[in-house]
């Protein structure tokens, strides 16, 4: 335990701020849950309430110094992506939205030899259509 009058005073302010960051967390984590849930149950109009809610106050975290400003972008991004997901597999029509099934994604380890395969193809469709080559 601290004795000087100072050391005092600052443990009074830590317990403060502690209690104060604990709150604001917590209120952003239940605000990143919300548009989680509402995503999930593919409810556009709570989805898009929520984000309007959630990303200002991750903003106004991270400004507080609360989370890191790379951890607030992350989080709002992850969000935006997450909640776009509502509107990928839908064309809109004059009667609502054409349902498009997705396409099952290529596996991380996949991809990159999938893209070096298709570009090593090209430069030898380029040399072969070169004259003299």
């Amino acid at each position: 335990m601290a004795n000087h009058k100072s050391a005092l005073k600052r443990n009074r302010q830590s317990i403060k701020r502690n209690a104060r960051n604990v709150h604001v967390r917590s209120t952003m984590r239940t605000l990143v849950k919300n548009v989680r849930t509402a995503v999930a149950a593919q409810d556009k109009e709570a989805a898009t309430t929520a984000l309007d809610k959630a990303i200002p106050y991750i903003n106004k975290t991270a400004s507080k110094g609360i989370i890191h400003k790379a951890t607030a972008s992350r989080k709002i991004s992850r969000l935006t992506k997450l909640w776009s997901t509502l509107w990928v597999n839908y064309i809109p029509r004059k009667n609502g939205y054409l349902h498009i099934p997705a396409k099952k994604p290529l596996k991380k380890g996949l991809r990159p030899l999938f893209c070096l395969q298709l570009s090593l193809f090209f430069v030898t469709l380029i040399r072969s259509a070169q004259p003299g080559g």
